[in-house]
């Protein structure tokens, strides 16, 4: 995860994520895997990112059932190498970029 960034292209504005809220992929994100990447489109306003593959794990983490500590508790699981100041700053750049693209909503948990 370390200096991974979120997708290929520009990167949004700095974001916060909310306090107490769990991200969830949005219902207008059509995604698909491709030679080992996670493409995703907005459909409504015909967004596209292409995810590098720790993007795209994250992405598929964005499933409402998480919030934002389980989500880098899950990560730290899966690269115990990584520090967890380096995992929690990775995981805010990652969301912040995938909220800025309206790939993934913040909400309650499922």
């Amino acid at each position: 995860m370390p200096g991974d960034p979120a997708a290929d292209g520009e990167a949004g504005p700095p974001a916060a994520v909310p306090v107490g809220t769990w991200p969830r992929r949005s219902d207008s994100v059509e995604s698909v895997d491709y030679e080992g990447r996670t493409a995703l489109i907005e459909i409504y306003s015909g967004r596209v990112a292409l995810l590098n593959p720790t993007a795209g794990l994250v992405w598929g983490l964005c499933d409402g059932s998480r919030d934002f500590n389980q989500l880098r508790d899950e990560l730290g699981r899966r690269f115990p190498g990584v520090s967890p100041d380096v995992l929690h700053r990775d995981l805010e750049a990652v969301l912040a970029d995938l909220a800025y693209g309206e790939f993934i909503a913040w909400g309650d948990p499922e």
